[in-house]
């Protein structure tokens, strides 16, 4: 079969398909859908791009649904993928089906950094046609490219991540109404502190979440991890060293919610007797960010020689990753639960407005910022039954919201809430799995 005909019959498949059941994604979308602009979905592999398109899909009420388009560029069938992929593609659908021609087609172009010079076709459409575009990726190099120069302006980024507490609430039980302000305190909340404890060391894959059995859970996360070293990180980077890459990725596992230096790194790997570049460290690192595997969060200071001399903070996209790069994740209750809040920060506001605070006598976990100024402080801290943990908290939260002349701070717990007012200045304690599905 030709490559034409190939592309045919994955069409065909498509428009004599049903939609499958999805859980709704709590992501505001449908404004930019009136913008010209296309969308870029980017995310972690296995995150929920696809189905997340299918909601999208679903929610086109003015366009037809002939003339809804959607491709996996991932389709074995399709492969290999050519400069000229997409063009024969698209000759395939408007040659062999029907479409309303007075209204746009919405071309939906699922993991489109497979496709060679991608952004060529998208430019040329976008400018021609009135056609809409929503691509996918699994990577946010897919946007930065110098190819992508080509597509600025014409296409919004917009990141997913696994599902929130919420969406995983969803998930397990399609009828619970997480919009209840008093379902904290109804009947159904010991079953919720229940689904956090999975949720806390399983995360919010969707597929992960869907499945009931542990070790089936554990198995697909492992090949999630593998998939994401294995496609996208070692066959799309210049990685010349794959036992490096995988001593640092088991590195960077045991360093999550905590600091990280490329110094002490290299001299980790010297003492190993690993020959290796600190420039190297820092391209492998910086593949696996643009992968959404790992992620970095820089100290807060007005001053540049702080940021630069200060290690980052470590995240990782998703708990249940560090589940199986991680054998003493269960040790870590504290730092899982930091963790998932970086996370969730990141969803709410976005990596450029996450820092952490420090000082000569102790630090605060999160500075949510808004340009040069601090918004919001929260400490993570994981129980307070002992007295001194709570105080050396509390007091380190003081200082920084002396320094930034702010009134409230946030400390997020495992299952304690209250409140507590000290010179003035009011502290306030809430359990993780509240503060999710505030």
């Amino acid at each position: 079969m030709t490559e034409k005909e190939y592309a045919i019959r994955v069409l065909k498949e498509w428009f004599e398909s049903e939609l499958p059941a999805i859980v709704e994604r709590e992501i505001d979308y449908r404004d930019l859908l009136q913008l010209k602009e296309g969308l870029g979905i980017i995310g972690v592999r296995r995150a929920g791009k696809t189905f997340f398109m299918f909601q999208i899909a679903k929610s086109l009420g003015e366009i037809p649904e002939e003339n809804i388009v959607y491709v996996n560029l991932e389709d074995r069938r399709l492969q290999p993928l050519t400069e000229r992929s997409l063009d024969r593609i698209y000759e395939a659908f408007i040659e062999n089906f029907d479409y309303d021609q007075n209204k746009p087609i919405c071309l939906f172009l699922d993991e489109v950094q497979n496709v060679p010079e991608w952004e060529r076709f998208v430019r040329n459409f976008y400018d021609n046609t009135n056609i809409k575009f929503i691509v996918s990726g699994s990577s946010s190099k897919i946007l930065r490219t110098e190819l992508s120069t080509l597509l600025t302006g014409r296409i919004i980024k917009l990141e997913i991540h696994p599902f929130s507490f919420k969406e995983f609430l969803k998930a397990k039980d399609p009828e619970l109404d997480i919009e209840d302000q008093l379902l904290l305190y109804s009947p159904r909340a010991h079953e919720i502190k229940r689904l956090f404890k999975e949720y806390l060391e399983f995360g919010g894959f969707p597929e992960v979440v869907l499945t009931d059995k542990m070790n089936l859970k554990t198995i697909l996360l492992g090949e999630y991890l593998d998939g994401i070293i294995n496609r996208d990180v070692i066959s799309r980077y210049p990685i010349k060293n794959k036992v490096l890459l995988e001593n640092l990725v088991n590195y960077l596992f045991s360093s999550f919610s905590s600091p990280f230096s490329f110094s002490k790194a290299h001299r980790f790997f010297k003492s190993c007797g690993l020959s290796v570049g600190k420039q190297t460290l820092i391209e492998y690192f910086s593949y696996m960010n643009e992968v959404f595997l790992f992620f970095s969060v820089p100290i807060f200071s007005y001053k540049v020689k702080d940021v630069l001399k200060y290690p980052v903070k470590l995240y990782c996209v998703d708990n249940g990753f560090i589940r199986v790069g991680y054998p003493k994740f269960s040790e870590n209750l504290g730092r899982l639960a930091e963790n998932i809040v970086f996370i969730d920060l990141k969803r709410r506001f976005g990596s450029s407005a996450i820092r952490y605070w420090k000082d000569a006598k102790g630090e605060v976990d999160f500075v949510i910022t808004e340009g040069l100024y601090v918004k919001q402080l929260i400490q993570v801290c994981w129980s307070v039954d002992a007295e001194e943990t709570r105080k050396r908290e509390v007091k380190s939260l003081l200082r920084a919201m002396d320094e930034f002349n702010l009134e409230e701070g946030l400390v997020i717990t495992e299952d304690f809430d209250g409140k507590e007012t000290t010179d003035g200045k009011t502290i306030v304690f809430i359990s993780l799995w509240g503060w999710l599905l505030l």
